[in-house]
Order: structure tokens, then C-alpha cells, then sequence
């Protein structure tokens, strides 16, 4: 191999080491710039991501809202003239066949942590889930609970089994107190 370098002129042997030193650092500045470019789109990912969550999040605060002052309403115009039985009852029939987005529902409770409303899943309404935990351990009824007790309600973070899916996944939730009432309403959805 070295007999052919010898019989190389000195400007094919200049142009070899020039040739291959430009090679080299063109591949070294190729991978520069793959791994900015990398991190550019992990960037921008996460920045759509958070900008689509924002987006949603708002979305569920402002139907949570609407739902929660149109039920405070019914409540307040029929407290005089019903039983606190009645009015339950009322709120759930006013709760059931409401629907937003593609699957989107509003749950009930009480601050006990008692089911009011869950349409999916009527057969729950009644049932105490005060010690519900997430897949995390989380008491995530009892949060839901402290948040919907703040004049604006709040988001709760937890993770539950997707019932698509049924794999447990990251779902945010927003409540809030619905009126004078001794309930709250909200509704979430799963960050995937």
C-alpha cells in the first residue's frame, strides 16, 4: 500500500491530504449540525405540545365554567319549591346527555366525595369514592375536592386507566363548585 503513495506526485499527495482532511471535518460539521437539528425538533415538540395542552386545558376551564353556572342556575331558580333529593335529581338529569368534543362529560360530586353525576358510568352515581387512589397512590377525589372549594376552581393531575386504551395514562382535570351548592362539577382528559 505504501508503494503507491511513493509513486504519487507531490500535488496528488497534497490534494489526497487536503481531500481528506475536507472529508473529515465535513462529516464532523454534518454531525454538528444533526444533533442541533435534533434538538431544535425536540424543541419545538415540546413547545407544540405544551401549546395544544394550554389549548385543551382552556377549552375544559371554559366548558367547566359554562356547565357550572347554567347548573347553579336551574339550582337556585328550583331550591324553593324542591327537596335537596329533587334537586339532585334535577342536576343529574340536567348532567346526563351533556356531551362536548368527541367523548367529552361532565362528573358530579358532592365535598364527601360522593358520585352525584358520572353519565359514562351511571351505576357508580351514589357510591363514596372520598379514598380513590391514582395508579400513583394519589387521593386524587380529595384534591379534586380542595380545588373545586377555590372561587376559580383548579386543575388536578392524575393518572387513571384510559378506558380507550386501558392503559393508565397522565389526565388533567379542571372542577369547580356548581353555584351555592354543596357540589362540584368538572371533566378532564388524557394528555396522549
Amino acid at each position: 500500500m505504501k508503494e503507491w503513495l511513493k509513486d504519487l506526485s507531490i500535488r496528488n499527495k497534497i490534494l489526497i491530504g487536503v481531500g481528506g482532511t475536507f472529508i473529515v471535518v465535513m462529516l464532523i460539521i454534518g454531525f454538528v449540525i444533526n444533533g442541533q437539528f435534533q434538538n431544535l425538533q425536540e424543541k419545538n415538540h415540546d413547545n407544540l405540545r405544551k401549546v395544544l395542552l394550554d389549548k385543551e386545558k382552556e377549552r375544559i376551564k371554559n366548558s367547566v365554567n359554562s356547565m357550572a353556572q347554567s347548573l347553579g342556575e336551574v339550582y337556585q331558580r328550583n331550591k324553593a319549591q324542591l327537596s335537596k333529593s329533587e334537586l339532585r335529581e334535577l342536576i343529574v338529569e340536567h348532567n346526563k346527555d351533556v356531551r362536548f368534543g368527541e367523548a367529552g362529560y361532565f362528573f358530579i360530586y358532592n365535598y364527601q366525595g360522593e358520585v352525584v353525576s358520572l353519565p359514562p358510568t351511571p351505576e357508580k352515581e351514589g357510591n363514596n369514592r372520598w379514598e380513590l387512589k391514582d395508579a400513583n397512590d394519589k387521593l386524587f377525589i380529595q384534591e379534586l375536592t380542595d380545588k373545586a372549594q377555590n372561587e376559580d376552581g383548579g386543575f388536578v393531575d392524575y393518572v387513571y386507566a384510559n378506558p380507550k386504551t386501558k392503559e393508565r395514562e397522565n389526565k388533567v382535570a379542571y372542577v369547580k363548585q356548581v353555584g351555592n351548592t354543596d357540589y362540584f362539577i368538572g371533566t378532564g382528559f388524557y394528555e396522549n
